[in-house]
């Protein structure tokens, strides 16, 4: 019998948990349940639990394990609203002309895991990446195991969650009697699929244009090294329009939904009445155009901000590859072009679709079960009811 390895997710979003029932079988990894509860659990980025939530993530559990006659005690869970701290640290090694072996780089590592956590009280690790590799203060493409050396430097990319959060994370699947196995990071999942589908782009910036959030996470070498969150989306660009223009906002809405900003032609008319709900300002005469340029000059600031003005990515500058993303099929189909115009880099510009949310959930399975190749990954044991952690790491 061909062997079946089926593994549980719940995905945690600003706007709805999402249940996924994932199975492995013959290499193969498919979806074969998926539940939404569309619903507000997160309030200024911390999980919201009352029974409510409780009484309808169990009521859909027992459902989905009903369908798939399946019982399940574990959970991985999938942030998809957290904005996690991240640190990147380095220590060395005086190897004195000696070979590097794989105890050698288990010392660094657990070195700087607890100068971490030392300095980090109140937060657990979600992630650890393996960034960067000094050989005789010369940099190398990966850990060099059995390489002769007098200087061996290594540095991590640590990814972390307030040690509160978590306990509410847990607290909720508890609730449903699940203990959790993993917690992975959303901008993570999206990253892998990025670095598989840009093969031979060394350094990535994966930027997602949501409706109401920006997120921005930068890759190099296959290592997840820096991730940040912003409080503003696409909806300031309607806001924007509806300010200037004096237009309702869904009339703001409804004008950019309607207009072809990719037609030249069509700039040079005006915006009809029927956007203007007052009706002493139906006779106003603002240009389509006039409209485009007070979009242009909100993406202006907007790359500034995530980009070009942004110090905490000014060692990721040259050379870099943009993936970006919009929840907004309008902005994406009527200003994706302005965007790339304005970063003047390479880049791609994508709208997030259903088929890319299904690869996202497979690439998490695929993570789970094969691990990634950069990743150093925590591990929790328990030894005479204390919990310590100890690293096993993936050397490639």
């Amino acid at each position: 019998m061909p062997e079946k390895n089926v593994k549980l997710f719940l995905e945690i979003n600003d706007r709805s948990l999402i249940f996924l029932v994932i199975l492995e079988k013959d290499k193969i990894l498919s979806i074969i349940q998926k539940e939404i509860i569309e619903l507000t659990c997160v309030e200024n980025g911390k999980l919201i639990i009352n029974d409510e939530i409780k009484k309808r993530l169990k009521k859909t559990l027992n459902e989905l394990e009903k369908k798939s006659s399946k019982i399940f005690h574990k959970i991985i869970v999938i942030l998809n609203y957290y904005n996690s701290n991240n640190i990147n640290v380095s220590s060395s090694k005086n190897m004195l002309g000696s070979k590097i072996n794989n105890d050698d780089v288990t010392f660094l590592i657990n070195k700087l895991k607890t100068d971490v956590l030392n300095n980090e009280k109140n937060k657990d690790i979600i992630h650890i990446f393996n960034t960067n590799f000094i050989l005789d203060f010369k940099e190398v493409e990966s850990i060099p195991i059995n390489s002769t050396a007098d200087f061996y430097g290594h540095s991590l990319s640590f990814f972390l969650i307030d040690s509160d959060e978590k306990r509410r994370i847990n607290a909720l699947c508890n609730s449903c009697n699940l203990d959790v196995e993993r917690i992975i990071l959303k901008n993570f999942i999206r990253g892998i699929n990025s670095i598989n589908t840009f093969l031979g782009k060394k350094k990535i910036v994966d930027i997602q244009i949501n409706n109401k959030d920006v997120q921005l996470s930068f890759f190099e070498n296959a290592a997840f090294k820096y991730s940040e969150s912003f409080n503003f989306g696409s909806d300031i660009i309607y806001k924007d329009v509806a300010k200037v223009c004096k237009l309702s906002l869904i009339n703001s809405q409804n004008l950019i939904k309607d207009t072809d900003f990719n037609d030249a032609k069509k700039k040079g008319s005006n915006i009809e009445e029927k956007y203007f709900d007052n009706n002493n300002l139906k006779n106003r005469q603002i240009s389509l155009q006039h409209v485009e340029d007070i979009i242009n000059a909100r993406i202006s600031e907007i790359c500034d901000i995530l980009l070009k003005k942004n110090i905490n990515l000014s060692f990721a500058n040259k050379n870099v590859f943009i993936k970006l993303s919009f929840e907004d099929a309008y902005i994406y189909k009527n200003f994706s072009k302005n965007f790339k115009i304005y970063l003047d880099q390479n880049i791609e510009t994508f709208v997030e679709t259903q088929d890319e949310q299904e690869d996202n959930y497979i690439t998490a399975m695929s993570l789970v079960i094969n691990g990634w190749k950069s990743e150093a990954l925590p591990i929790k044991v328990e030894k005479r009811s204390l919990l310590s952690k100890f690293f096993r790491m993936i050397f490639k």
